[in-house]
């Protein structure tokens, strides 16, 4: 790839990102034009009095263009995140696809299932394993089943349970990402390594994965963690 196939991919996957932001952010055009007069007339008064001589002035012009941009890209990459998670939520296989986008993290989808369309997907990483759980009435159970299963594969390592909903007790799909990262890494990469070739054995059936653009709060294109 051509280095100027890379600007023009990421503009396109910008682009792409701002269509599917806008059908759920009708707002986001107002908003986003807001924050840049916004910014570039605070940066552009202060620069007025603080800075001295016209032609220092019009040089310290063009960082406050950048400013304005800057901004407008970080206001823009957090309506994004809320716009994806919002395509995510309740679709079956929403947490696989996050997980897929995690640096150091692999997931195998649907390891369990149940008729009324539960599913307890398997992740791996340094913290350990993480069975993650999506569905309504009956996932406990077949959560605690595939716990006693996986529990038979993996020794002394940790298990994590997780459970995807919008309640005091589990865990909301928008916060899987930050909820995973922050749990404690007791293994070494050799022993992660391990843990994964010892479970890939076990196997799990495959479910398809929601598709689109993934949230991240510093990009809007689709991430590796």
């Amino acid at each position: 790839m051509s280095t100027s196939e890379v600007p023009q991919g990421r503009i396109r996957q910008i682009f792409a990102a701002y269509r599917m932001t806008k059908r759920t952010d009708k707002f986001l055009p107002l908003i986003l034009l807001s924050v840049f007069l916004i910014t570039i007339g605070i940066s552009g008064a202060l620069v007025i009095f603080l800075v001295p001589g016209l032609w220092l002035q019009i040089i310290f012009s063009v960082s406050v263009i950048m400013l304005g941009i800057i901004a407008v890209l970080f206001v823009f990459g957090k309506r994004a995140e809320t716009a994806a998670y919002a395509q995510l939520e309740g679709q079956p296989g929403a947490a696989v696809a996050i997980v897929q986008n995690m640096r150091k993290w692999t997931i195998t989808s649907a390891v369990a299932a149940d008729r009324n369309q539960n599913l307890v997907h398997r992740a791996v990483s340094r913290a350990g394993v993480v069975l993650i759980a999506e569905g309504g009435a009956g996932i406990g159970a077949l959560l605690s089943g595939e716990r006693k299963r996986t529990l038979r594969f993996i020794g002394e390592a940790p298990l994590t349970e997780i459970v995807i909903g919008n309640t005091t007790t589990t865990v909301p799909i928008k916060s899987l990402q930050k909820k995973l990262k922050k749990l404690p890494k007791k293994l070494s990469k050799y022993e992660a390594a391990g843990l994964r070739k010892k479970l890939e054995a076990v196997g799990g059936s495959s479910i398809p994965v929601p598709k689109g653009p993934m949230p991240k709060s510093t990009n809007i294109r689709v991430p590796r963690q």
